[in-house]
């Protein structure tokens, strides 16, 4: 398994401990922290989105632009591509 492959089921395991979080702080009941869960499951929104980002990056470059058949504007395009996903 490659680098970022295992940065991304390192991200995964970080994404799941913040939905544990709020989970169990929605289970909690009437004495739950709203705020604290509202928090907890923002950051967890922006995680998963970098999460998809790096997949995204991941899958393009692995699948187009390693491959050898591409021409140099192919491989540009992708390039673009990619800045434009990455914000």
């Amino acid at each position: 398994m490659d680098d970022a492959c295992s940065k991304m089921i390192q991200h995964i395991g970080r994404l799941q401990g913040q939905l544990e979080s709020v989970k169990k702080e929605l289970a909690r009941g009437e004495s739950a922290e709203c705020g604290k869960a509202s928090r907890t499951l923002l950051s967890s929104l922006r995680s998963f989105e970098g999460l998809r980002t790096s997949f995204i990056t991941l899958f393009l470059t692995e699948k187009f632009l390693s491959k050898r058949g591409l021409t140099s504007a192919d491989k540009a395009e992708l390039h673009d591509l990619l800045a434009l996903i990455k914000g």
